[in-house]
């Protein structure tokens, strides 16, 4: 970070955020999400909305009247900002809607072509408050300031956005309450259904509507930044309402490439300690999906907490 913009961090934006995980820097890059933060919507095409602050003091309100042709034809976005290639940032907001709806939201340059500068992901939102978190490596910024855009040009509907937060640097360990919501993501494709939710010390995921494959509804914790060649052991405790076979991978956050770890565990009605010793590789640069869980067989309920990676000799 140059100091030009360590300064500006320090003159104008909020204190860094604690989220119970080792950053390599916690500067909160984003101003107050609020009209007076400088935060903007966009409407083009067909695309009609209008916000406000919600009744929110860090958030705002979009409401969607008319959806246009293409996603990206209405966006929320934050001021512009300074990011430097291959360098590490993790985005943090908490959200909800007024049905049930994904949202997209990417990094990209803000002008000449708009590309998308190494973000472009999806949140599910529901009509609860939910944290959501992707971390990601900037690249083809080429000098440019850029943009965080909520891309909102193909919903109908409300939806309140709160606490966006932008930080330096990709989680180096896991979080150290593995039954807080906010520390998992909760991939679900195709048909399948899903949620999770805090159950006492333990994180319980219900698999609702599944179409066999197990892929189809991954549980991972994203981001984490493993070191090629390290070894780590991955350790956690499992149980599910029925006896089941489950997926275990690290794998790439982009191209999915195992990580050096690839197994298949047997979850039962009993708690059970699952620990696995692996040497992280294939990793090109990219950060790591790690447990990645693959529940999506069949329906029913597991139970995970306690997970730790540590790095051994």
């Amino acid at each position: 970070m140059t100091l030009k913009l360590r300064v500006l961090v320090c003159l104008v934006l909020m204190s860094s955020i604690t989220t119970g995980r080792a950053y390599a820097q916690s500067y909160n890059l984003f101003p107050p999400t609020t009209l007076a933060g400088g935060w903007a919507l966009q409407c083009g095409g067909t695309s009609h909305g209008m916000m406000d602050n919600g009744g929110q003091t860090n958030g705002l309100k979009v409401t969607m009247s008319q959806a246009g042709v293409h996603p990206w034809d209405a966006n929320l976005s934050s001021p512009p900002l300074q990011i430097s290639d291959g360098a590490v940032y993790t985005v943090w907001f908490v959200a909800k809607a007024d049905a049930p709806m994904k949202m997209d939201y990417d990094m990209t340059i803000s002008n000449g072509d708009y590309h998308t500068v190494g973000l472009y992901t999806t949140a599910a939102l529901t009509t609860e408050w939910h944290k959501y978190h992707c971390s990601f490596t900037v690249s083809k910024s080429s000098g440019y300031q850029s943009h965080f855009n909520f891309i909102l040009g193909a919903i109908t509907g409300a939806v309140w956005i709160s606490s966006a937060k932008l930080v330096e640097g990709a989680p180096v360990q896991l979080s150290e309450d593995s039954s807080d919501p906010a520390s998992w993501d909760l991939e679900v494709h195709d048909s399948d259904q899903a949620r999770m939710i805090k159950d006492g010390d333990a994180l319980k995921v219900a698999t609702l509507l599944s179409d066999g494959t197990n892929w189809h509804v991954q549980l991972y914790q994203g981001g984490i930044s493993l070191v090629e060649g390290q070894t780590y052991i991955i350790s956690f405790d499992i149980r599910s309402d029925r006896s089941e076979d489950i997926v275990l991978n690290a794998t790439s956050a982009t191209t999915f490439q195992q990580a050096g770890l690839g197994a298949t565990i047997h979850a039962a009605t009993s708690w059970q300690h699952i620990s696995y010793t692996f040497k992280a590789q294939n990793l090109h640069g990219e950060l790591t999906r790690i447990p990645d869980l693959d529940i999506g067989g069949q329906r029913g309920i597991i139970w995970i907490k306690n997970a730790t990676l540590v790095p051994t000799n």
